[in-house]
């Protein structure tokens, strides 16, 4: 509801006319400057109030600009000078008194609707200026170019940015056509979307672009088009933005370029791999032949011959076949480490409680030799893993858990499994003679071994292998230790799901 000021001297007019707005409006009241400075959208005041209060009056009013605030001067005949002396400066309405009611009502409503125009009017301004302030960053952009062209691909308008991207100055570029700015080789294709524009058959997009400098050198732009139209819908020009975007083509190609030499150097590494498995199997093949034989003769001197020989001789006899047996292990071993590069390997759903229980079957022997203890903490989870290759795994823990113990200790080993975040860590802890931090990295490297082999027989290639097979099944391998406390090895697996029941 629209709010008017009543500043008149009290009376029966005031109280009259009052009564007669207040149904329409909200009426307020007032008899000095102070009323003043209330929110209100029309003022009523009779001649004495204006002479009293002309200039207050026209301070408030200048405050509301750029909105009118009008004005209605209620005034006798008598007092016509006055209302011609500020009118259209102080006074908006003039109504003389005594006055029919319908006339009063069409004046006020006069005066509110060119106060509802001005206001409508500030609101377009305001608009306007939002709308070419947003227009002016667009244009400004110093990322992104702007362009307009007629009908003929001519520029008739350019941003500074457009022009600096290929060397020129605004003033410069205009009247210039598209086909000039774009690599001739392109022009057959510009000329081609540009009549394709002419007659509406191209929505607004986005395309790559071979554009030339003043220079002569050339870039590369994303240039996003759209056809201009006037008010009738008739196709007067075009207007589109453009992107320089030569330093991503560069490093696209430079990119591009870099993984063409990675690539090339993956294949070299990858034939380079392979030539040394193939050697490697070959070297193994080649050596186990005469090992074999030295094996065998060896051994009948030492069975057949044995007699003869005196006790040297026979300690000799002996160390032969033992260093054969180790070379025919280390062999066997290399091929294994071997072969875990190069075979395929699918992963599958693997029961871990059986693989763990076929580790100690097979090791029943050597567990039963050093009266070792193993304890299983069940259930164990299923893993996703390569069977065979994950047996060998837990084979080569369980072995050197129950190897790596002082003289005199009866091995201690537990198993148990923790499931993390969809995988599955199993632990292998012993009570052996522990592993220094600075060696927890070494000792899974090849050949590594940080005890004498007299002392602790073996090739070095045990957790090498559990490495390697780790690795090539997506998982990991770990350790934690301290000398003379024993070790916690552990691998990790990506978890499988159970079979329902």
């Amino acid at each position: 509801m629209e709010r008017l000021l009543l500043m008149l001297e009290p009376g029966e007019n005031r109280r009259l006319l009052e009564a007669l707005l207040a149904p329409r409006y909200e009426v307020l009241l007032g008899t000095d400057a102070a009323a003043l400075q209330q929110a209100f959208d029309l003022l009523l005041l009779d001649g004495v109030s204006l002479k009293r209060l002309r200039a207050e009056v026209e301070a408030r009013r200048a405050a509301e600009a750029p909105l009118l605030l009008p004005v209605l001067l209620l005034t006798t005949r008598q007092e016509v000078g006055l209302a011609t002396a500020h009118l259209w400066q102080t006074v908006d309405e003039v109504v003389l008194l005594p006055v029919e009611k319908i006339e009063l009502l069409a004046g006020l409503e006069v005066c509110l609707r060119a106060r509802r125009l001005s206001r409508e009017q500030e609101q377009l301004r305001l608009a306007l200026a939002d709308s070419e302030a947003r227009y002016r960053q667009l244009v400004e952009n110093p990322l992104v170019g702007a362009w307009e062209a007629d009908l003929e691909g001519r520029y008739v308008f350019v941003s500074r940015r457009l022009a600096e991207m290929a060397g020129y100055t605004p003033e410069e570029v205009l009247g210039m056509s598209m086909l000039d700015r774009i690599a001739p080789e392109q022009r057959p294709w510009l000329a081609a979307r540009l009549q394709q524009r002419r007659a509406g058959q191209l929505p607004p997009d986005v395309v790559e672009a071979e554009l030339v400098r003043k220079d002569g050198s050339r870039f590369t732009a994303l240039v996003a088009p759209a056809t201009l139209y006037d008010s009738q819908g008739r196709v007067k020009g075009f207007i589109g933005l453009k992107l320089d975007i030569s330093e991503r083509k560069q490093l696209e190609q430079e990119l591009a370029r870099r993984v063409q030499e990675l690539e090339a150097l993956n294949r070299q590494l990858a034939a380079a791999n392979a030539d040394l498995e193939t050697y490697a199997r070959s070297i193994a093949h080649d050596l186990r032949a005469p090992l074999r034989a030295i094996q065998a003769f060896a051994a009948v001197l030492r069975d057949e011959y044995g007699a003869v020989l005196d006790a040297t001789g026979q300690d000799y006899a002996q160390r032969i076949v033992a260093a054969a047996e180790r070379l025919d292990t280390l062999i066997a071993d290399l091929l294994a480490w071997s072969r875990l590069g190069t075979a395929a390997l699918v992963p599958e759903p693997v029961a871990l409680a059986e693989v763990v229980d076929e580790a100690q079957r097979l090791l029943a022997a050597e567990i039963a030799a050093r009266q070792a203890e193993i304890a299983v903490a069940l259930p164990l989870p299923r893993v996703r893993a390569h069977r065979a290759t994950l047996l060998q795994v837990v084979l080569n823990l369980l072995s050197n858990a129950i190897k790596f113990v002082a003289p005199g200790v009866r091995p201690q080993v537990r198993l148990w499994a923790e499931a993390r975040q969809g995988r599955v860590r199993l632990w292998v802890a012993d009570n052996g003679i522990g592993i220094a931090p600075e060696a927890q990295e070494r000792i899974f490297g090849v050949f590594e071994r940080l005890h004498g082999i007299e002392a602790y027989p073996g090739t070095g290639m045990g957790l090498a292998i559990v490495r390697r097979a780790m690795e090539r099944l997506g998982g990991a391998v770990g350790v934690e230790s301290a000398p003379g406390e024993g070790s916690r090895f552990w691998i990790e697996l990506p978890q499988a799901e159970e079979p329902e029941a």
